[in-house]
């Protein structure tokens, strides 16, 4: 799944206790919009660097994503457009699964 920064109480990894409301509202700072696989990304899809939460992860790193020829990420809701867009815009996925709403609203962003 795709995470949003911009869901606030709402977001999975905040509910499932991975993250506090203050890391959240930190990593907006440094200029998350989202995130894939617990990764934080920025606007243009990139990794934001130095934050400690990227050193706990276990499991699939970006670089083995990158690896897969299909990677399809499913995400839904307005909120998560600005971070399915930096996902689609950093290659981090290549198909999607959504809501035709959600689709609009990062059409949109694409411009």
């Amino acid at each position: 799944g795709i995470g949003s920064v911009n869901q606030r109480r709402d977001a999975t990894i905040l509910r499932s206790g991975y993250i506090s409301e203050g890391e959240q509202l930190m990593y907006a700072r440094k200029g998350a919009v989202g995130d894939i696989l617990g990764y934080f990304l920025n606007a243009e899809g990139e990794c934001v660097e130095e934050l400690e939460i990227h050193k706990e992860l276990l499991g699939v790193t970006l670089d083995e994503l990158a690896q897969l020829p299909t990677i399809v990420g499913v995400a839904g809701g307005e909120e998560k457009a600005d971070a399915i867009y930096a996902a689609l815009k950093g290659r981090r996925i290549n198909g999607l699964v959504t809501e035709e709403t959600t689709a609009r609203a990062v059409l949109a962003l694409a411009g």
